[in-house]
C-alpha cells in the first residue's frame, strides 16, 4: 500500500494527471514522473539507513506512510500549483514511498531465519502485486467518472474524473499507516527459535 501508488502513478498514469491537471507539457510532465521515481530510489536506501540509526524498523514506516498520505491530498486538493512545487510534491510522495524498504528487513526479523527467504519473496510480491491491481482499477475507476467526451476514438477524463480516481491512492496510504499500528517492532533484532 505504500510504494504501489507512486509506482501505478509513474508508470502510467501520472503523465497525464501532469499534462491534464496540472497543464504541463507533455515533456515536463514526463520529467515531473521521473522526479517522483529519482525520490523513490532515493527514498529505498535512505530508509533503511534511518531505520538502522533509529534502531527500530517501525519509524520510517510510520513517516513514510503519512508523508504519503499528506502529499497525495495535496496532489490532488490543489488545482495547479506551480511547477517547482508540484515537482517537490511528487520527490516527496516518492521518497516516502521508497521508505516501504524497511518493511522487507522488519518482516524478515520478526520471522525465523529459515524462513527469511521466502518472506522476502512474499513481501516482494506483494508490492508487484499492488501495481498489478492498482494499474486495471485506477483504469476502472476512471471510466466510472469518465463523462462520455471522446475525441479522435479516444477517452478524455476531465480533471475531476481524474482526482476522483485517484483518490485510491490516498486511500491506499491511509491503509498503510494503519497497518503500522497491527506490525510488530523488531528492534533491528533477528527473531531466534
Amino acid at each position: 500500500m505504500l510504494s504501489g501508488p507512486i509506482l501505478t502513478f509513474t508508470t502510467l498514469w501520472g503523465t497525464s494527471f501532469a499534462r491534464e491537471s496540472y497543464g504541463m507539457s507533455p515533456e515536463t510532465a514526463v520529467f515531473s514522473m521521473s522526479v517522483a521515481l529519482a525520490g523513490f530510489g532515493l527514498g529505498l536506501p535512505s530508509g533503511g539507513w534511518a531505520s538502522d540509526q533509529l534502531k527500530r524498523r517501525k519509524p520510517p514506516l510510520w513517516a513514510g506512510a503519512a508523508l504519503c498520505l499528506a502529499t497525495w491530498l495535496i496532489i490532488l486538493a490543489w488545482p495547479q500549483p506551480p511547477l517547482t512545487a508540484a515537482l517537490i510534491l511528487f520527490f516527496l510522495n516518492g521518497l516516502a514511498s521508497g521508505w516501504v524498504v524497511t518493511v522487507f528487513a522488519l518482516a524478515r526479523e520478526v520471522n525465523l531465519p529459515q524462513f527469511g527467504g521466502s518472506v522476502v519473496g512474499f513481501i516482494n510480491m506483494m508490492g508487484i502485486g499492488a501495481v498489478a491491481i492498482l494499474q486495471p482499477l485506477t483504469g476502472y475507476l476512471l471510466d466510472q467518472f469518465w463523462d462520455g467526451t471522446i475525441e479522435n476514438g479516444v477517452r478524455i477524463y476531465s480533471d475531476q474524473a481524474i482526482r476522483q480516481a485517484f483518490m485510491l491512492f490516498p486511500a491506499c496510504s491511509a491503509v498503510a499507516l494503519a497497518s503500522c499500528f497491527f506490525m510488530r517492532e523488531s528492534q533491528n533484532r533477528q527473531l531466534v527459535s
